[in-house]
């Protein structure tokens, strides 16, 4: 029932208005002059208001203008009434808003008329825009839940999906199987000229994978994380073979080059699978789970699919906790120095020692290089060991021949990273080149090149090109991800007394002091990639990489305006 505010100081001609209109059917208020009025719109909002054009306290130019300044009242039908005599003021009316007007006196049929027109007009007009809203909340849902670039689902929409079915799973005993694609793209040197090609090959890998899903139509959805990285859904089954057996098909229909824009793209892929409940109870933790198992294969050059266990996890585990105490090991003396004799082979003398190094953990004793030196390599850790090995050596050899052993020789194993030092040779370039590798790609993938302002000097610092790309990528992958196009992302690194400085300045949503509090609180970091999320993940894992290499990494921001975030490693 449409409810008409009728507003008419006559007290007479109010009274045979409401009384047209109940006879009608409408329901009505009514007020006596123009300020009453105003005040019965915006208390009862009715659908349409019927007004005198010269009312005492406020006229109807007065009312009708108020209500058009007010959001919930600006869109009521209104139609004046007035004497013959007034009509050269109409068209003021009109002009301030009015819908329509009647003369006085009127007849009940024209009356009607008007108000049934004007409501069937107003009614069209709502459904019109109703229905633009609808579209436009559904369009901002489908951008929300889908990558910009690739029109893949996203994360949030996966999280979505795999809440809805993981209970119809959990409650009919059956297994929701998850893999995490990594693509390496063999041929990238093209993609540093052409970057849209890299969001034709994911296209591509995506129509490949469809592809897989007949007849059985056992892949639930396909999805883009990140940089190089899908994930794919199975629907329930009882059997995690089926996740091996689909893992297996990818890998084989991904060996063959696609043709991205008449160019063929090779790529290696590297699957790790994980399945609901028994490897985690929620998706991130799935995920997590999966880059383990991709983490814990990484070096391996072929393609290959993995499955995570406990096992991996606690290998991780270990990992982190010697990648942490290596960096204390020196100054608590844990590492010892054993040589080995070399001979002629021909006369049989000794001619020299070989320098080799031990390092006995406080937990786990005696610690293989084979164990320990890879991870040595890959956190920068290297470098001041091998400084360390060198100096011991030498000092020890000088020992030694001050014991006679005047013509002996000394051979120390050198790690291809020590060559990049000053002392090796050392390119004092590679923290500007990798950190600007990452953010001229991360800002071409946003489609902000033009957003990005980076002023970095040279600096030595005593962490891998791996670790520190890895540091970069994910501050300023968060600084594109939380501010908006045509704003600016500042990168700044320079060296102090204190160190290297790494300023990454985003004018985004900025973080409130619970979000910067909880930066830190994620236990897993060792993985090959990450997801940022929009919960601090991504921060927490550089956070952590940062501290392990002795360096501090702390945020400002002001919510709504602007994001500070500062790293520093010792050099």
């Amino acid at each position: 029932m449409n409810k008409i505010l009728i507003i008419e100081d006559d007290a007479q001609i109010r009274d045979n208005i409401q009384q047209i209109l109940d006879l009608e059917g409408f329901s009505t208020i009514t007020a006596e002059d123009g300020w009453h009025g105003l005040q019965m719109a915006e208390q009862h909002q009715p659908d349409m208001i019927i007004c005198d054009l010269m009312m005492p306290h406020l006229d109807g130019y007065g009312l009708i203008k108020a209500l058009r300044q007010k959001p919930g009242t600006a869109a009521i039908p209104f139609i004046f009434i007035t004497a013959k005599s007034e009509r050269a003021d109409l068209r003021r009316a009109m002009e301030l808003g009015a819908d329509d007007y009647l003369t006085k006196p009127f007849q009940v049929d024209e009356f009607l008329q008007v108000i049934t027109t004007r409501l069937e007009k107003h009614q069209i007009v709502s459904q019109y825009y109703r229905g633009q809203i609808e579209q436009m909340e559904s369009q901002l849902n489908y951008l929300a839940r889908h990558d910009s670039l690739t029109g893949l689902p996203n994360q949030l929409f996966v999280e979505e999906h795999f809440n809805q079915i993981r209970l119809q799973a959990y409650s009919q005993g059956q297994l929701l199987p998850l893999l995490l694609i990594d693509i390496d793209i063999l041929n990238r040197n093209k993609f540093l000229f052409e970057p849209t090609l890299r969001c034709l090959l994911l296209k591509a890998i995506a129509e490949r994978l469809s592809e897989l899903n007949s007849p059985h139509q056992i892949i639930d959805l396909i999805a883009y994380l990140k940089t190089d990285q899908i994930v794919l859904l199975l629907k329930p089954n009882q059997d995690s073979q089926v996740a091996a057996d689909i893992a297996q098909q990818i890998l084989d229909h991904l060996s063959q080059p696609l043709l991205v824009n008449h160019q063929q793209i090779s790529v290696k892929t590297k699957i790790g699978i994980v399945c609901y409940p028994d490897d985690g109870l929620q998706l991130n933790e799935l995920l997590t789970h999966a880059e383990l198992a991709l983490e814990h294969f990484k070096h391996e050059d072929t393609t290959s699919y993995h499955f995570y266990n406990q096992e991996l996890f606690n290998i991780l585990c270990r990992k982190i906790i010697l990648e942490t105490d290596l960096w204390h090991a020196l100054e608590r003396n844990e590492f010892e120095l054993y040589y080995q004799p070399q001979c002629n082979v021909k006369t049989g003398k000794f001619v020299g020692v070989e320098a080799l190094i031990r390092w006995r953990h406080p937990e786990y004793g005696l610690v293989s290089p084979g164990e320990f030196i890879p991870i040595s390599e890959e956190s920068g850790f290297i470098i001041p060991l091998g400084k360390w090995i060198l100096k011991t050596a030498c000092s020890q050899l000088e020992d030694l021949r001050s014991q006679g052993l005047v013509n002996l020789d000394l051979a120390v194993n050198i790690s291809a990273n020590q060559f990049k030092q000053q002392n090796f040779i050392q390119d004092k370039t590679f923290v500007r080149s990798t950190i600007e590798k990452v953010a001229f790609r991360i800002s071409q993938d946003a489609g902000r090149a033009s957003d990005l302002t980076i002023e970095i000097s040279d600096a030595m610092i005593n962490i891998s090109q791996l670790k520190l790309s890895k540091i970069a990528e994910e501050i300023i992958d968060n600084a594109f991800k939380f501010s908006q196009p045509n704003t600016p992302v500042k990168i700044i690194g320079c060296s102090s007394f204190h160190g290297f400085n790494l300023y990454v300045i985003d004018s985004g949503r900025g973080m409130n002091k619970e979000q910067i509090a909880s930066v830190g609180g994620y236990v897993q970091f060792e993985r090959k990639m990450y997801e940022q999320q929009g919960s601090g993940l991504g921060l927490s894992i550089a956070k952590r990489l940062v501290e392990i290499h002795g360096g501090e990494l702390s945020i400002e921001s002001l919510p709504g305006k602007q994001t500070i975030i500062r790293m520093v490693l010792p050099q």
